[in-house]
C-alpha cells in the first residue's frame, strides 16, 4: 500500500470513528511513537528519538485534554496524573537517554488501550478490576469529536 493510500486510509478511520474509538486511536498512537523511540534509542538515533518522544508527548497531553473530571471525579483525575507521570517519563528518557523509562510508558499505554479496546467492543475487562479498569474511567471523558480528529489527523 503506498504512502499516500494509508494516509486516506487513516484519514478516513478515523474521520468515522466513535468517540471511544478516537481515544484507542490515539492510545495506539501514543504507544506506537513510544515504541519508535526506544528502537531508535537503541539505533543511536537522537534526532528520530526525540521526534518520537515529542510526538507520545504530544499524544498524551490530547488524551488528558479528553478527560473530564467532573464527569469521572477521582479516577479521571488518577488518569489524569497517570498522563502526566508517563509525560515526564518520555522526557526522562530524551534527558537521560535511556530506555527503560520508554519501556514502562509502552507498557502503561499498552494496558490502558487494551481497556479502551474492550470498552470499545463491548466486552468487560478480562484481567483489570473494574475499579481500576479504564472502563471506570470512561464517564470521565469527553472524546470531543473535533479536537481528537484535528490533532490526530496532524500527529498520525
Amino acid at each position: 500500500m503506498s504512502r499516500g493510500a494509508y494516509a486516506a486510509y487513516q484519514n478516513s478511520q478515523v474521520l468515522e470513528a466513535a468517540p471511544v474509538q478516537l481515544i484507542c486511536l490515539l492510545y495506539k498512537a501514543a504507544r506506537e511513537a513510544a515504541v519508535r523511540a526506544r528502537q531508535h534509542h537503541v539505533r543511536g538515533d537522537i534526532f528520530a528519538r526525540g521526534r518520537e518522544i515529542s510526538r507520545a508527548v504530544e499524544l498524551i497531553a490530547e488524551l488528558a485534554g479528553c478527560v473530564d473530571p467532573s464527569q469521572g471525579g477521582e479516577i479521571a483525575l488518577n488518569l489524569v496524573r497517570l498522563y502526566d507521570y508517563m509525560q515526564r517519563r518520555l522526557q526522562q528518557a530524551h534527558l537521560e537517554q535511556s530506555a527503560e523509562p520508554l519501556s514502562e510508558v509502552e507498557t502503561l499505554l499498552m494496558t490502558l488501550e487494551t481497556g479502551w479496546e474492550q470498552i470499545a467492543s463491548g466486552s468487560p475487562p478480562d484481567t483489570v478490576p473494574v475499579q481500576d479498569s479504564p472502563a471506570s474511567a470512561a464517564n470521565g471523558f469527553t472524546a470531543a469529536r473535533d479536537s481528537a480528529v484535528s490533532r490526530l489527523s496532524l500527529v498520525v
